[in-house]
């Protein structure tokens, strides 16, 4: 099938061969912009071949800029990176390490290491999607902030600072276990139903029973029938059943004020005074109230 050259562009006119019918003898020279001929119909382009209409291809293979839906996925090839932004476009590439979304400023917007999936920003994003609701929701400061403070505040109302605070209720220990200890040593307290003792490891110190009398252990037991006052003092043992008997002098330097108390020889000197007969009687400013004055002769 042939094309004839006439005044105007006419065809086709017949099959060759056939006399009248013939296009122009050779080749059609290929069209210009100023001369009709030949055209190459390429890639997305089809002639039909019957009624010779030119038909494009693109509807069905290509988006509309208008908007439009892929059935495939969109490949970035490896570009290396882009090296000049003009101010307006935005540029998705991949630079063979990570997936890239950079802005027209030239600035990063967003980067995913193509290695680990790890999502990076430049900056820290924001949010204006309100308060989460789920575990998995990202969350802004301004909420866990609020959190923390709300937290603070029911902590300081309901439990006790370490550097110090008041108590409103009771602190209740088990029983027979150390509720207080001092740090770095065998100092500590312990209770039952018995009372209270402080302690020094295992041994008893002080012990408040509940019928509020203490008893203050300032000795500590040497044998089964002795008591030793410190390392290599005197010791205070058993004499009889009813007796005791001390290995040394023990002294009682405060005076004594309530009958129960022991006494010293200073006290017992104080209140018994002895003279010879004929002698001068005992100043008055020089007895103890209470004081026996005894004469001999």
């Amino acid at each position: 099938m042939a094309w004839l050259k006439g005044a105007n562009l006419k065809g086709p006119v017949g099959e060759q061969g056939i006399t009248g019918a013939e296009g122009p003898a050779g080749p059609i020279v290929i069209a210009s912009a100023t001369r009709l001929g030949g055209i190459k119909v390429g890639t997305g382009l089809a002639i039909d071949a019957t009624s010779g209409v030119l038909s494009s291809s693109i509807t069905g293979n290509y988006l509309l800029k208008t908007g439009d839906q892929m059935t495939g996925p969109l490949r970035h090839a490896n570009s290396g990176g882009v090296s000049t932004f003009n101010g307006t476009d935005l540029y998705v590439y991949f630079d063979g390490a990570n997936y890239r979304i950079q802005l027209p400023s030239a600035k990063t917007g967003l980067r995913i290491d193509n290695a680990t999936g790890e999502v990076s920003f430049p900056t820290l994003p924001t949010t204006t999607g309100g308060t989460p609701t789920t575990a998995t929701q990202l969350t802004t400061k301004t909420y866990v902030d609020t959190k923390v403070s709300s937290s603070i505040t029911t902590a300081e109302s309901n439990y006790m600072l370490k550097t110090g605070s008041s108590m409103s209720g009771t602190i209740t220990s088990a029983s027979g276990n150390d509720f207080w200890k001092i740090e770095a040593s065998t100092y500590g307290m312990i209770g039952d139903v018995n009372g209270i003792r402080i302690r020094k490891s295992t041994t008893n110190l002080i012990t408040i029973g509940s019928t509020f009398i203490s008893t203050l252990q300032l000795i500590t037991p040497a044998t089964t029938t002795a008591i030793a006052f410190g390392s290599g003092g005197p010791t205070i043992g058993q004499k009889s059943a009813t007796e005791l008997i001390a290995s040394a002098t023990i002294e009682c330097n405060p005076l004594p004020t309530l009958p129960a108390h022991l006494a010293n020889k200073a006290y017992v000197d104080s209140k018994i005074v002895f003279t010879a007969a004929g002698d001068a009687a005992p100043s008055i400013d020089g007895l103890a109230e209470g004081a026996l004055w005894v004469e001999y002769s």
